[in-house]
C-alpha cells in the first residue's frame, strides 16, 4: 500500500484528554475521504531521532476541529495530542503516513503490587496512574499498556519500559510504606482471604474494521477458537498449576472463547497474568498470537472472498475445513483449558507445533527464535519464579552482554583481503 502525505496539526482537546488520545489521529469525514483512509484503520508515523514508527488507530475528529475544518477546503489535514506531535518526525508539519498491511498488535498484562510483609497492595488508593495512563490501575492490580505496535519484539521492549516506569512511580510514591522493597508479581490468581484477584494478560489484534462491525461476529468467533487452540493451549501448559482462574465456575474470566470485538480491537481475553513473569514467555505469547491471527485472516480473506461470503466459516465444521487439525468437536478445545491438570493440554503441543511451522509468516524476522525459546520452556517444563522485575531485568541484561560481545567479535566491515 503506498504512503500518504499528511499534514499533523496539534488538536486541543487531544491535548487536553492526554494519555487516552496517545495512540490516536483524528481526521474530519471530508478529510478522511480526501487522504482515504477509514475509522478504525491502523496508520504508521515515523518518529524522531531513533527512526521507528508509532501505529496510529484513525478516528473520527472531535466537533471543534472538524469546524474548522469545515471552514475551510478538503484537505489532508489530521489531529494529533501534542504529546504525540513532539514525537513525529515532520517538515513543516507534513510528513509520510503508511497504512498498516500487517495487524497492529497491543496488551495491557496485569499484575500484583507486593508489600514486603506478603500482603497486596490496591494500587488504585495509591496514586499510581489511573485507568487511561500507560501505568496504571484496574481496581486492585497494576496494569501495563504499552504502545501497539505490528512486532511483538517492539511491543515487549515497550513493555518492558512501563516494567522500569512503573518501579520509578513505586519508590517515590508518599502513600506506601518501604516502597522500595515492595516488588511486581506475576500469577494468574491470588487469594490471601482479603483479595480475591482474577489477573489477566489481554492481547489486543487490529483486525478489519469490517469483521469487526459484523454484529454476528462470526469470522471473530472463528479467529477466537483458533487463538483457543494455538495459543491458550500452549499457555496453560506454562501456567502449570496457576490454574483457578480458568477452572473455577465462579469466576468470570479467562474462559475459552472470551473476547470482546470493540472498534479499533479484537480484544483476547483468555491468557492469565502468569504470562508475565519472563519476557521469554510474554514475547513468546505475542509472538504466537500475532502469527496465529495473521494466518487466520489471510485464510478466511480467501475463503470468504475477501469477507463477502460468510457462509463458508459460519459454524465449526467449516473451521475445520480451514485448519484439518483442530478438534472436530469444540469442547475438545475447551476441555485441556479448563482442567487443573495440564495433561491434556500436552497431548496438543506436538500438532501445534507442527501447525505453527506451517503459517503464514513463521519464517519471517525472529518469529521462529522467538517461538523455539517459548515452546522450549513447554517441553521442558521450565517455570519461573513471580518477580517480573528480576526476571526481566536479568533477560534484558543478558542480551545486552550478547549485543555487545557480538560487536566486538565481528570483524571491521568495508576491508578486503585483496585490497590494494
Amino acid at each position: 500500500m503506498k504512503d500518504i502525505t499528511m499534514k499533523i496539526v496539534r488538536s486541543e482537546l487531544m491535548t487536553a484528554f492526554g494519555l487516552s488520545e496517545r495512540d490516536t489521529i483524528r481526521l474530519s469525514a471530508r478529510n478522511r475521504e480526501v487522504v482515504g483512509v477509514n475509522i478504525g484503520q491502523i496508520l504508521h508515523l515515523k518518529t524522531k531521532g531513533d527512526a521507528t514508527v508509532i501505529s496510529l488507530v484513525v478516528k473520527p475528529a472531535f466537533i471543534a476541529d472538524a469546524m474548522m475544518d469545515a471552514m475551510r477546503k478538503p484537505s489532508n489535514t489530521a489531529y494529533v495530542s501534542q504529546g504525540t506531535l513532539n514525537r513525529l518526525d515532520l517538515a513543516n508539519e507534513v510528513t509520510e503516513v503508511r497504512p498498516a498491511e500487517r495487524v497492529t498488535l497491543g496488551c495491557d498484562p496485569e499484575c500484583l503490587i507486593i508489600q514486603p510483609n506478603g500482603k497486596v497492595i490496591d494500587a488504585s488508593t495509591c496514586g499510581i496512574g489511573s485507568k487511561t495512563t500507560d501505568v496504571g490501575h484496574d481496581g486492585v492490580l497494576l496494569e501495563f499498556r504499552p504502545r501497539p505496535s505490528t512486532d511483538a519484539n517492539t511491543l515487549t521492549d515497550n513493555l518492558y519500559k512501563l516494567i522500569l516506569k512503573a518501579r520509578g512511580l513505586i519508590n517515590t510514591n508518599k502513600y506506601l510504606k518501604d516502597p522500595q522493597n515492595s516488588r511486581l508479581s506475576a500469577c494468574s490468581y491470588y487469594d490471601d482471604g482479603r483479595w480475591k484477584l482474577s489477573v489477566g494478560f489481554h492481547i489486543h489484534f487490529g483486525i478489519p474494521g469490517i469483521l469487526l462491525s459484523d454484529r454476528r461476529n462470526l469470522i471473530t468467533n472463528q479467529i477466537v477458537k483458533v487463538l483457543d487452540y494455538y495459543l491458550a493451549i500452549p499457555s496453560v501448559v506454562i501456567e502449570g498449576n496457576d490454574h483457578i482462574r480458568r477452572t473455577s465456575l465462579h469466576i468470570p474470566y479467562g474462559k475459552p472463547g472470551e473476547y470482546r470485538a470493540e472498534y479499533p480491537t479484537l480484544e483476547y481475553r483468555v491468557l492469565g497474568g502468569h504470562i508475565l513473569r519472563h519476557p521469554i514467555i510474554s514475547k513468546g505469547a505475542l509472538t504466537l498470537g500475532l502469527l496465529v491471527v495473521e494466518d487466520a485472516l489471510s485464510r478466511i480473506k480467501v475463503i470468504t472472498k475477501n469477507y463477502s461470503d460468510y457462509s463458508r466459516v459460519y459454524d465449526h465444521s467449516d473451521l475445520v475445513k480451514i485448519y484439518p487439525h483442530i478438534p472436530t468437536d469444540p469442547l475438545n478445545i475447551c476441555q485441556p483449558l479448563c482442567r487443573e491438570s495440564t495433561k491434556l493440554a500436552r497431548k496438543h503441543i506436538d500438532m501445534i507445533m507442527r501447525d505453527v511451522e506451517c503459517m503464514m509468516n513463521y519464517d519471517q524476522g525472529e518469529t521462529k527464535t522467538v517461538l523455539a525459546e517459548f515452546f522450549d520452556c513447554i517441553l521442558s517444563g521450565k517455570q519461573f519464579e513471580q518477580d517480573i522485575e528480576a526476571n526481566w531485568r536479568i533477560s534484558y541484561e543478558c542480551a545486552n552482554r550478547q549485543r555487545q560481545l557480538a560487536v566486538h567479535k565481528a570483524p571491521v566491515g568495508g576491508l578486503r583481503s585483496n585490497a590494494g
